[in-house]
């Protein structure tokens, strides 16, 4: 049985800002799986990037003038990461993790080089921390090292005749889903954008997201007709060989081809046979669960 988990980011909105200035927000988000259970017995993590990250988009613009209690949806391409596991060695663990930006004039090259450093200093950050993540000055100490390592690969990306405004890092989100839900529940979640509170008055936003979860119950059954399936166009493939053979064969050779022919079809038979029976029983399964 496969398991889908998505978190679902679906809508940004602005609580307050500063000044009466319109916002140009972006965001960078992951999702880090967390394996508890794994066929070693060792916690394993990966980063699930959006998928913006693939078509060069990790600037995309949220709003073009967002101020106090404006709201913006955020495009599936933006704010949907989802990751599969087998029920087999379940992982209960989700950290979701969300970097809110204001844009001014870095161009998206630089953007996407800064997006990739977020991704890999992240991914080291817990994997270095991770019996240690439910301390809160860990998570912020892992944040400090990120936003260090971004503004470091940025800088490094930057032309040398870059003499615009520089992007405004807003701050972070982090949320850790403990035990994701059942199939069909998709609970709503809101992930704050924390500030540095030092630097006096802060923008503060909310993310508004759900956690989607689904399971595909029939994935044995798939797995064996795939399996069924290459039986029988392997033994095909075969018997096309042996009637190219038979066009220049001796005599002699095609009483050996035609033992062979009778064989693969009798082989032939029972592979179809077998794919029959794989299918019968997925569409049994497919029913069931239906």
């Amino acid at each position: 049985m496969d398991i889908t988990e998505l978190a679902v980011l679906q809508q940004l909105q602005c609580i307050s800002l500063p000044d009466k200035n319109g916002r140009e927000p972006y965001i960078w988000p992951a999702l880090i799986p967390i394996d508890i259970a794994t066929p070693n017995g060792f916690p394993t993590i990966g980063v699930v990037p959006t998928e913006a990250d693939n078509n060069g988009t990790s600037g995309y613009l949220l709003s073009s003038d967002m101020h106090d209690g404006d709201s913006a949806d955020i495009p599936a391409f933006v704010g949907a990461l989802g990751h599969g596991s087998n029920d087999t060695f379940p992982r209960r663990d989700l950290l979701l993790v969300v970097v809110l930006w204001e844009q001014h004039d870095f161009p998206q090259g630089a953007i996407d080089v800064g997006y990739n450093s977020f991704l890999s200093t992240l991914l080291c950050g817990v994997a270095t921390n991770l019996p240690f993540l439910d301390d809160l000055s860990v998570l912020e100490g892992i944040a400090q090292n990120v936003q260090t390592a971004v503004t470091t690969a940025i800088k490094n990306a930057l032309p040398l005749t870059f003499i615009g405004s520089q992007d405004i890092l807003v701050g972070f989100g982090v949320q850790r889903f403990t035990n994701p839900p059942v199939a069909g529940t998709n609970p709503d979640f809101s992930l704050p954008i924390f500030t540095d509170p030092s630097g006096g008055p802060q923008s503060q936003y909310v993310i508004n997201g759900q956690i989607q979860v689904s399971v595909d119950q029939c994935t044995a059954q798939e797995a064996a007709v795939t399996q069924a399936q290459l039986q029988v166009d392997t033994i095909n493939a075969q018997l096309n060989v042996l009637l190219q053979e038979w066009q220049h064969a001796s005599a002699g050779m095609r009483t050996y081809i035609l033992k062979q022919r009778q064989k693969l079809n009798a082989e032939l038979g029972a592979a179809r046979a077998r794919l029959d029976k794989a299918k019968q029983a997925l569409a049994a399964c497919k029913a069931q669960n239906d």
